[in-house]
């Protein structure tokens, strides 16, 4: 039997795979004295592993104060309680 037959198949690895780093907006909002946040900032704060290619912003939590954040996704509610609390969400490498 021919060798690729005889040995297990594992699945599929996608090569061109995107990881976000997710982080919530309970996180940002931790953040103090910064009125602009972009992602180089974000990376180097919370430590985030190189592997990953951006930083998603999701929802949980609550943004106090106006902030401008750069980030490469956002979802809909993140953007809208941001936007709510006079700050706007940018979105880079889009």
């Amino acid at each position: 039997m021919p060798f690729k037959r005889r040995i297990p198949k594992r699945g599929f690895t996608n090569p061109s795979r995107r990881d976000y780093a997710v982080l919530n907006l309970s996180q940002i909002s931790r953040i103090e004295g910064k009125s602009e946040l972009d992602e180089a900032f974000l990376f180097a704060y919370f430590r985030v592993p190189k592997h990953f290619m951006g930083i998603k912003l999701l929802a949980q939590g609550s943004a106090i104060r106006p902030v401008t954040i750069r980030v490469s996704k956002a979802s809909k509610a993140a953007v809208a309680k941001v936007e709510q609390a006079g700050g706007k969400v940018e979105f880079i490498g889009a």
